[in-house]
């Protein structure tokens, strides 16, 4: 057997993750990083109060007469579709992953 005792093998996987830090401690606190940003990207893209008031403001921008109709019905149809696409998710979010794949897949068996 290559370690003479538990203490000396302990001893030496102390001595390797230390050794190791300066190399494993930035790659495990970039790696957490991401996993926040993307947790935050995430959650404000399926923000759906989020998006409702971002639709009130756009209508609000168009009754002050802050931007033109054409202007204000692309926008519109944008954020209706971002909107629909927050609450499909939801709806899929409610169900197991087969069932939700079944959902998109064949809707009309689902309504």
């Amino acid at each position: 057997m290559f370690f003479t005792s538990w203490v000396e093998h302990q001893l030496l996987k102390t001595a390797v993750k230390v050794l190791a830090a300066p190399v494993t401690v930035p790659v495990k606190s970039a790696s957490w990083l991401l996993e926040q940003i993307h947790g935050e990207v995430v959650a404000e893209q399926t923000d759906e109060g989020r998006a409702l008031g971002e639709l009130m403001e756009l209508e609000l921008h168009y009754e002050m007469g802050e931007i033109e109709k054409e202007d204000f019905e692309a926008r519109e149809k944008e954020k209706m579709e971002r909107l629909d696409a927050i609450r499909e998710r939801k709806k899929d979010e409610q169900f197991e992953e087969d069932e939700a794949w079944w959902r998109r897949v064949f809707p009309e068996g689902f309504e």
